[in-house]
């Protein structure tokens, strides 16, 4: 009876002394909960919040870069210029080789000037030259290299056929000082950007052809009278043209009036 009794009293002083252990812990953690964060302490974010921020910051890092780097991109691409791939850059090759033809053919006839007539023997049979060794390489994109001039070149040069003499030469050797300055550049890009190693060749092998000639031009327009400065300033503004492309300059003000002069022809290419 004894026994029993005094067993009781255990389990319930047992009891008591637990239940009093888990009221004392409950309050403590009440307390610490109702503590208030101090002014100049930040508050303490979960493991999630702090994912979140990370993703969050390295989002904004990586949208800053991206813009950097496209901007980067954007202003060397200006700078490469166009075209970059092979099939654009045959196609403008074939165009320009035939332009120069046609036009130097028209020069033998119709110019005055020895130095003249000799630039444009030396552009009709580089331009063929040149010509054939593109055919297997033009065959293999699928583009032909005897065909018409399109509707522009054909209009550029029915715009020489009207000139003749000292008009014409002075014309004549502009627009090659233009085209071969641009030219340049296009085979420099295309040596620098096209993946094509057999195309990459063809624009290797040209381009001290097309330096020669626009050292030809150069003589050719003092010849006819031009003085060092003007022939500076045509091929400044070739160059600033980049050589990317076939679209004729646009002229502004009093521009405008010098590109309807027969001195200023629009560009065969």
């Amino acid at each position: 009876m004894k026994s029993s009794i005094k067993t009781k009293s255990l389990q319930i002083l047992g009891g008591g002394v637990f239940a009093s252990a888990i009221l004392t812990v409950g309050s403590l953690y009440a307390a610490d909960g109702n503590l208030e964060t101090p002014a100049n302490t930040p508050p303490t974010q979960g493991s999630g919040a702090s994912r979140l921020s990370g993703n969050s910051e390295s989002a904004n890092t990586g949208g800053a870069d991206s813009m950097e780097s496209s901007s980067t991109d954007s202003m060397h691409t200006h700078n490469r210029g166009k075209p970059s791939d092979a099939k654009s850059f045959l196609r403008e090759a074939i165009a320009g080789n035939s332009a120069e033809i046609a036009l130097a053919e028209v020069a033998e006839r119709k110019s005055e000037n020895p130095d003249v007539k000799q630039l444009a023997q030396m552009i009709r049979k580089d331009h063929r030259q040149a010509n054939e060794k593109l055919k297997p390489l033009a065959e293999s994109h699928g583009l032909a290299i005897n065909q018409p001039l399109d509707s522009k070149h054909q209009k550029q040069l029915e715009r020489f056929q009207k000139m003749s003499g000292a008009e014409f030469d002075k014309a004549y050797v502009t627009d090659m000082l233009k085209d071969h300055q641009k030219d340049i550049g296009k085979y420099q890009n295309a040596i620098e950007n096209v993946t094509e190693s057999d195309v990459q060749q063809y624009a290797q092998n040209t381009l001290p052809t097309l330096r020669q000639h626009l050292q030809h031009a150069e003589n050719a327009a003092r010849s006819v009278g031009m003085d060092q400065t003007t022939i500076t300033s045509i091929l400044k503004k070739s160059n600033a043209m980049g050589g990317t492309s076939d679209e004729p300059e646009k002229a502004t003000g009093s521009e405008k009036s010098k590109s309807d002069s027969p001195d200023s022809p629009e560009h065969l290419h």
